[in-house]
């Protein structure tokens, strides 16, 4: 499987052992400061009401005072993955 996926061994089993997706996310990258931090719980209300377009998210927290570019943010978090 490893082969036709083009993944390492330790890759696989990792992703076939995980329960949910949230436990992939653990590692180096966590708990680090974001350009998003302070509009997240803002984020995660719209997520929960079903906004999931990442555009209409950073247009709708530029006039919240978001300063960075689409690209700055938004992409990066993936939007899906905005738990606080």
């Amino acid at each position: 499987m490893q082969r036709q996926l083009g993944m390492t061994y330790r890759t696989v089993k990792q992703l076939a052992d995980t329960a949910t997706p949230e436990e992939l996310f653990t590692g180096q990258w966590q708990n680090r400061p974001s350009v998003l931090d302070d509009y997240k719980p803002y984020l995660d209300d719209r997520w929960n009401e079903s906004r999931t377009n990442a555009w209409k998210l950073w247009e709708e927290i530029v006039p919240l005072g978001y300063k960075g570019s689409y690209q700055d943010g938004v992409p990066l978090c993936g939007v899906g993955d905005l738990p606080g």
